[in-house]
């Protein structure tokens, strides 16, 4: 009898479970419109599928568990996430791929139970145009050919060479080791003259210098490496590093490979820092490399007065990091002499002050650049991280600072058990000091709210350059050479927004005779693509043009961004203007899509 009422339910589950299927499959939600429509025949694949349906779907948390599919002749496509408009019944899914050729099948089904499908047919034909063909022919059936240069077929996305990460930590490790010599230098002449004297001192400041140097070589050649979208052994080339001179950061990074040189010599003979004859243009060194660092980051609010700010937050660091190493590595290596003891107290005592004007400083940098939005940007929650590592520190040489002044006061000598005592602290002070360089190299990688992205110079005289942007959501700028019949070089630049998919830049001719240019910009972030002027992208006749650039990102479609621009046949220079309206659509008579051969993306 006890069994009776667990037999009764395992009995009832499938009961249970059918019915709670039933209801499920009883959804009664249709599809009213879609786009494409049903049955149409495309000539340009699209970028999205949107559908609207008959009844609300109850918020974008149902949206997101809708099962969806696109099927081209047998060939799943990649689909984005679906996203729900203000209206509560229209959907749109971005397309992550290019569809495959043939008869489209879109199948969808929601939480309560309603499913469904519909058809459309993608006419678009993929072949193959060779460097000097000629764009916007059409094949015998009236489809228009898609060109994707270098590739036989298919989408072709050349993606940026990851080395951000190897090259993160180059900038600590150039840091830490230049700061090193900087710093420990500075601390020579300020502090402890008799520091030159030491064969440990000497050997110290030899290791730095060849690790500096060589660290430096490695970071500028992964840098070029990076911008030139080579691989690690071309960017050793020496001619391959002045591809960095096209940003302010770059430049100021060749200028202190430089220095680096010079700044090793000085310390493989570290008595010139205190000879009468070498110390002048030593010190003089020694600064220009501190301002090199000033430079790594540019623009903002106040953009003079913060480069001013920045190099002298760069020098309090540098002296700082430098001088706790030397401490650290050097002084209390061991018990000795009075000259040791006299460089801790001189240590204690400029540890403060250098310690506040690193605070000072980086307060105000953190004013200039991230403002009040210091919580809900990246840049600024890493700032705030970064705050809390430097009061550990500042807690850590508070206490330092204490042992020194109330033990070794009266001492005549540095005794072995003070050395014993201070080796610990000294030893998180520079683990500290190291993981707040570790952060500040990191934040270079990202954009503050009140910087915008390097604008990379091309040396290429564009003749077509349009600004397009919409309300600040959608910033991208479009340039062509020669702008007359032919070939064309194209070059795409995003600078908004922070994440984009489905990017695309189309070239609609004004006689609908004509078919129409498509490019597909392989950018998913702030950066640049180009199409080169031999890859087989070409306008084939002129007259007046207009292009239209669209992308998608995860909140949604961007508004599209339109501007008309005349194509000469040479005898007269190119024009262009922005397109005030909305409502033109793209022409229905086929287009030829191009993949930008070339992408850079920069930080942020």
């Amino acid at each position: 009898m006890r069994r009776l009422p667990a037999l009764l339910f395992l009995l009832l589950l499938p009961v249970l479970g059918f019915g709670s299927f039933a209801q499920a499959a009883g959804g009664n939600n249709i599809v009213l419109s879609t786009n494409p429509a049903e049955g149409e025949t495309v000539s340009v694949p699209p970028t999205q599928i949107q559908m609207v349906f008959q009844n609300a779907l109850g918020g974008q948390e149902n949206v997101d568990r809708m099962g969806l599919s696109l099927a081209c002749d047998g060939k799943l496509t990649g689909l984005g996430k679906p996203t729900l408009s203000a209206d509560g019944v229209s959907v749109s899914v971005p397309l992550t791929q290019i569809p495959s050729t043939g008869r489209c099948t879109v199948s969808w089904s929601l939480p309560d139970g309603s499913t469904g499908t519909f058809s459309f047919t993608n006419a678009t034909v993929t072949t193959t145009t060779t460097a000097g063909g000629t764009p916007g022919t059409t094949g015998a059936d009236g489809t228009t050919a898609t060109t994707v240069p270098g590739t036989d077929s298919g989408e072709s996305v050349v993606q940026p060479t990851r080395l951000g990460g190897p090259i993160g930590l180059l900038r600590t490790l150039a840091f830490l080791s230049l700061s090193a010599l900087v710093g420990g230098l500075i601390l020579i002449v300020l502090a402890w003259p008799e520091g030159v004297e030491y064969a440990l001192t000497e050997r110290y400041f030899r290791i730095m210098a060849i690790a500096s140097v060589v660290i430096m070589v490695l970071l500028v050649s992964l840098s070029a490496a990076q911008a030139n979208e080579a691989s690690f052994v071309s960017g050793l080339n020496p001619a391959e590093w002045f591809s960095i001179a096209d940003t302010a950061r770059g430049r100021a990074l060749l200028v202190r490979l430089i220095l680096t040189f010079l700044v090793a010599g000085v310390a493989w003979l570290p008595a010139r820092v205190l000879d009468p004859a070498t110390q002048f243009p030593s010190l003089v060194i020694l600064f220009l490399m501190v301002a090199s660092f000033g430079f790594d980051r540019t623009g903002g609010r106040l953009a003079l007065i913060g480069a001013i700010v920045g190099i002298a937050h760069m020098l309090f660091v540098m002296v700082w990091t430098g001088g706790a190493l030397l401490i650290s590595r050097v002084v209390l290596n061991g018990p000795g002499e009075r000259d040791l003891l006299d460089a801790l107290r001189a240590w204690a005592r400029i540890g403060s002050p250098l310690m506040a004007g690193i605070i000072g400083t980086g307060l105000f940098q953190v004013w200039r650049l991230d403002g009040t939005s210091i919580f809900n940007s990246s840049h600024g929650r890493l700032v705030i991280v970064k705050t809390l590592v430097v009061v550990l520190l500042v807690m850590v040489e508070f206490a330092v600072r204490q042992f020194i002044t109330a033990k070794l006061s009266r001492a005549r000598v540095l005794p072995s058990r003070a050395v014993a005592r201070l080796q610990r602290p000294a030893a998180v002070q520079l683990a500290l000091s190291v993981t707040i360089l570790g952060m500040s190299s990191w934040l270079l990688t990202m954009r503050p709210p009140y910087v915008q992205p390097d604008q990379r110079t091309d040396p290429t005289e564009y003749a077509v350059t349009q600004r397009l942007t919409s309300e600040g959501e959608f910033d991208v700028t479009v340039s062509l050479n020669p702008g007359t019949i032919g070939p064309q070089e194209v070059l795409v630049e995003l600078f908004k927004p922070a994440r984009i998919q489905q990017f695309q830049v189309r070239f609609i001719p004004a006689d609908p005779t004509i078919n129409g240019l498509v490019i597909n910009v392989p950018l998913r972030r702030p950066g640049a693509a180009k199409v080169s002027i031999d890859s087989g992208f070409g306008i084939p006749t002129a007259g007046q043009w207009r292009v239209e650039v669209s992308g998608t990102t995860t909140t949604g479609d961007l508004e599209t961004l339109r501007a008309n621009f005349q194509i000469t046949d040479g005898s007269a220079a190119p024009t262009a203007n922005i397109v005030a309206d909305t409502t033109t659509t793209v022409a229905s008579d086929g287009s030829i899509t191009t993949v930008a051969d070339t992408t850079t993306t920069t930080a942020g």
